[in-house]
């Protein structure tokens, strides 16, 4: 399972539920896997969420694709501090500056546009009742090639974890760093 974000002590990571979340004492353990590899996120309670309140709420089930953001506990452990459904952003702050210093989106893709080099795909975000579309721009630099693997295996309907920087503060609008396909609805392309 590919964890997208390891900076700033924090840790992005999405995939299917596996098994019901586990009750214990003190919170509540996620398992998350991708087919190959499987990850345990342990949600404690704490001062500001009481999980034993939240979780059952949340709804989560067996094969139902999720992402969390947590962070790396000891002994290759994770915690988790929140989970996004399709639709659904966070922001990754950054303690140093005081400041969000990315933003995760998880959902599934509206359009994608080609133009110019670069791939632009819109991602769902819902507030409420409202759903506002982000673009994410996809470009190639010296060390990776984001538009090409973007124009290669996203499409419309896939559901993908994407981490990028804020372009404007209205946040609909990203340039994307990193992005996992999560779950593909479109044929392949052709090559």
């Amino acid at each position: 399972m590919k964890n997208l974000r390891k900076s700033f002590n924090t840790t992005v990571c999405a995939g299917r539920v596996l098994g019901a979340p586990r009750k214990t004492e003190k919170g509540y353990y996620v398992t998350l896997g991708d087919g190959k590899e499987k990850q345990d996120f342990f949600f404690m309670n704490n001062e500001r969420t009481n999980w034993h309140d939240v979780m059952p709420k949340l709804k989560i089930e067996d094969g139902k694709y999720i992402a969390i953001v947590g962070s790396e506990g000891k002994d290759k452990g994770y915690f988790g501090n929140q989970i996004l459904f399709a639709g659904s952003m966070a922001n990754i702050y950054n303690p140093d500056k005081k400041e969000t210093g990315a933003i995760a989106y998880f959902g599934n893709i509206g359009n994608v546009e080609v133009k110019d080099g670069r791939v632009n795909a819109s991602l769902p975000v819902r507030n409420g009742q409202e759903t506002n579309w982000v673009k994410c721009t996809f470009a190639n630099n010296e060390h990776i090639k984001l538009a090409e693997q973007a124009e290669k295996f996203l499409g419309k309907g896939d559901l993908v974890l994407v981490i990028g920087s804020p372009i404007n503060e209205q946040y609909n609008s990203t340039w994307v760093n990193s992005f996992n396909l999560i779950k593909k609805k479109t044929a392949p392309k052709a090559e």
